[in-house]
């Protein structure tokens, strides 16, 4: 994010970008999880909170499916035993993937609806 950050405002037109790994979030904020980090944009005053609850709950939901579909794959036995290593090794860290932003979306619209 860092090397990058020129881009980021350049693109962004915004006035301030701040990275790190122990940011606090900012509230009233729009958020977007993706592989390896927590994006937000403050918009304070400029939000609907009722619209951002609805579009996290929807990414919550494809997750879920994500999650489910790879739990079923990783359970069965036929595919565990065919499969080579490698595609079993994948699977187990797309499921981590998207347990992990599962989680963060869940903690994003708690946080929204306090």
């Amino acid at each position: 994010m860092e090397r990058n950050a020129d881009y980021i405002r350049r693109f962004c037109n915004t006035s301030e970008y701040t990275a790190g790994l122990e940011l606090e979030t900012p509230e009233k904020a729009m958020t977007a999880i993706v592989t390896g980090a927590e994006l937000y944009l403050p918009l304070a005053g400029l939000i609907d909170i009722d619209q951002e609850i609805a579009r996290l709950e929807k990414e919550l939901q494809h997750l879920n499916s994500e999650v489910e579909r790879v739990e079923k794959k990783l359970s069965n036995q036929g595919f565990v035993a065919k499969a080579p290593a490698k595609v079993i090794e994948e699977e187990k860290a797309k499921q981590a993937d998207y347990t992990d932003k599962r989680n963060k979306v869940i903690a994003r619209i708690e946080e929204l609806k306090g």
